[in-house]
């Protein structure tokens, strides 16, 4: 078993080489023998080749320090470039963070309101409540923004 591990891995680093985002964000998911922080390496790689997967749990990373420093504005980056590629699971955590004031910004709802409705969008089964929520709590100016820029949103994809 420890030879077909192997193998994997070294198939895994090859491709990865390639820059294979795919393989650069399997790389992160299990341990390796020989750097503690060669998950993160993968990981961030998998990140900058796009792969919103990857950037969510960077962010993820980032916000909570797993295997780095905490960095709010790092994990407030990449959970953005996550949902700007309408990755649901990245908007609902948008949303969240907006909503509860997480990563040192002040709650924010028409701007959790907004990712909310686009994770809503995306079938993510707590972003239905959520947005209810915040629907009662937005002025009705601001609910205007939010569809404004929902509208504007819609356009570009």
């Amino acid at each position: 078993m420890a030879e077909n591990l192997y193998r994997l891995r070294f198939e895994l680093e090859v491709r990865a080489e390639q820059h294979d985002a795919l393989a650069e964000f399997c790389l992160s998911l299990v341990p390796d023998p020989r750097s503690a922080r060669a998950p993160f390496h993968w990981l961030q790689r998998a990140a900058k080749h796009g792969l919103p997967e990857a950037q969510i749990l960077l962010g993820t990373a980032y916000e909570t320090g797993m295997w780095t420093d905490p960095d709010p504005q790092q994990a407030l980056t990449w959970f953005t470039q996550a949902a700007r590629q309408n990755f649901g699971p990245a908007q609902f955590e948008l949303a969240a963070i907006y909503y509860e004031g997480r990563l040192g910004l002040s709650p924010t709802p028409q701007e959790a309101l907004f990712w909310a409705t686009l994770a809503d969008k995306r079938q993510i089964p707590e972003a239905q409540e959520l947005r209810t929520t915040l629907e009662r709590s937005v002025t009705a100016g601001g609910l205007e923004e939010v569809k404004e820029r929902l509208h504007r949103w819609n356009d570009h994809r």
